[in-house]
């Protein structure tokens, strides 16, 4: 065992029985395990005082934006009538940006193929987030396949055409320049 479970004021030993549980039973991530402990000790009644507040951080060398800080996950809800379940929400959008920040990261190393997944996984977590889908245009592009790229790049500019303008210039689209797919998407091609 390399984890401890402990808390401050809770009802029970459930608690504590029920937190380990959960972390040791769920699949996914440790921020996936770790905030299935923080529920289940929350249904087997938690803190005796109520609940108002509830915090995650996961730590890994060089995880943190741009590699620049060890916090790969640094989430927290203050005042909320349900803590648990915001801090569920902000979890999905933190694990996506730290998706996005690995293959990021990986892209700027001319590291397109390994990049990929991470961003594939960024994109799974916010389908519908223009600039997530952008840049997956991008790192499919640097993987290699430009077709792939392009339904990305169709996908991000239908949910934000303001993207046209960046794609016009964007160097890392460079090799998409003589696609006719590409040409009508940003507004210059054929309408036909």
């Amino acid at each position: 065992r390399n984890y401890a479970v402990q808390g401050n004021i809770l009802v029970g030993e459930g608690v504590v029985a029920g937190m380990e549980q959960a972390f040791v039973n769920t699949k996914g991530t440790l921020a996936d395990r770790m905030y299935a402990a923080l529920v289940a000790g929350d249904e087997k009644g938690g803190d005796a005082r109520g609940k108002q507040s509830a915090a995650l951080i996961v730590v890994k060398k060089g995880a943190g934006y741009g590699g620049f800080t060890e916090r790969a996950i640094d989430i927290r809800v203050d005042d909320h009538p349900e803590p648990f379940k915001e801090l569920g929400r902000l979890l999905d959008y933190a694990q996506m940006n730290y998706a996005w920040n690995e293959a990021w990261t990986l892209f700027t190393q001319k590291k397109g193929a390994e990049a990929l997944p991470h961003m594939e996984h960024a994109a799974r977590i916010a389908p519908k987030n223009p600039e997530v889908l952008y840049d997956l245009a991008v790192i499919r592009l640097a993987a290699g396949d430009p077709g792939k790229a392009l339904e990305a790049l169709e996908k991000a500019l239908r949910l934000n055409p303001r993207l046209k303008k960046q794609a016009v210039g964007d160097t890392d689209l460079t090799a998409l320049r003589g696609n006719a797919k590409f040409q009508k998407l940003i507004g210059r091609g054929s309408n036909k």
